[in-house]
């Protein structure tokens, strides 16, 4: 079966939206691993990955991560971060053949993604205690919230020269949401403000438009489109409470048992809204959600504001702790 003749599946346009046509860069990228190939220089598995491979040019330079699982979500989230405000690095759709390569079977060829590598190392207990990552850990949080990311951790965020590269977005714009825990929770860079930078770039994105993207052009089930657009949301009534990301992450943890006890304000009584919203968000149909909308986005406001004020009244020792750095980090 060919998939690019399948729209059912997935519409063309997506695929137009992710060639490396698009990308002058990742064009080259692709030629160069090609001619690779073609001299004997074979893909090489990453250890501890799923179906992820390095890709090397025919002096051997690595030039890109090939994944053939997860890949039309790891190259959504690239275009979803917009002007790689969040570091996202450049990402395609693209066929290869390789004997190596595992997936979805192409004529012989293989569909997957193929992210332009990043020279860095992992990161660190050092680099997140560094009030100089800050602002890449606030941006990644943003970008993590917004595509309901349930795999963030330490070990998908790498450190190419000063600045934090997130990796790994197989898991994000889930069709039914489960909760997500992210790894820079706790992070001092997390409890710090959100620039006027940051907040216009939430403030000025269109849950709406980006629903019907990812429904559209990406062709993303239904429940996706929907999940995205409450995520979105939260995050722009977020923008005018002043909540940081360290506060905010609570939204996205359904189960209560799991909340620390030790940092965190009484839950509002209405939170479980939140929850029930993202549930309800898995089932409803096109029409349903259209009729629905308004509600959705007067209810998370009002839920942000109650939080916000309730979290605000709280100042245990170590918010204060936190605070008293505040006014060294970079914004």
């Amino acid at each position: 079966m060919n998939l690019f003749d399948q729209d059912a599946i997935f519409p063309s346009s997506a695929f137009d939206l992710l060639s490396p046509i698009r990308y002058p860069l990742m064009q080259d990228v692709v030629c160069e691993i090609k001619k690779a190939f073609a001299a004997s220089i074979s893909p090489e598995k990453i250890e501890g990955a799923t179906a992820a491979y390095l890709l090397r040019d025919c002096k051997k330079k690595p030039l890109a991560i090939f994944k053939a699982q997860g890949y039309l979500h790891e190259c959504t989230a690239h275009l979803l971060d917009y002007k790689a405000f969040a570091g996202v690095p450049p990402t395609v759709v693209t066929s290869l053949h390789h004997p190596i390569l595992g997936g979805l079977a192409l004529g012989g060829e293989v569909i997957g993604s193929c992210q332009l590598f990043y020279k860095g190392r992992s990161l660190n207990p050092a680099d997140v205690q560094n009030l100089k990552t800050a602002k890449s850990i606030r941006r990644i949080a943003l970008l993590d919230m917004r595509l309901l990311n349930s795999d963030r951790h330490s070990g998908n965020i790498l450190v190419h020269k000063d600045a934090l590269i997130p990796v790994d977005h197989h898991l994000t714009l889930p069709p039914q949401f489960f909760g997500c825990s992210f790894g820079w929770s706790h992070w001092p860079g997390a409890h710090t403000s959100f620039s006027a930078e940051e907040k216009n770039y939430i403030t000025h994105l269109d849950a709406e438009k980006e629903r019907q993207f990812l429904l559209e052009k990406i062709g993303l089930p239904i429940s996706c489109g929907n999940l995205h657009f409450i995520a979105l949301q939260i995050l722009k009534a977020a923008m005018d409470q002043d909540l940081n990301a360290h506060q905010l992450s609570f939204f996205y943890r359904l189960s209560p048992d799991i909340l620390p006890t030790r940092t965190l304000a009484p839950l509002p009584k209405n939170l479980p809204i939140i929850r029930d919203l993202f549930k309800v968000m898995n089932y409803l149909s096109e029409d349903a959600f259209w009729s629905s909308q308004k509600h959705h986005t007067i209810a998370i406001k009002d839920c942000i504001a109650h939080f916000a004020a309730t979290w605000k009244s709280v100042r245990d020792p170590y918010q204060r702790a936190i605070s008293n750095l505040l006014p060294s980090i970079p914004k």
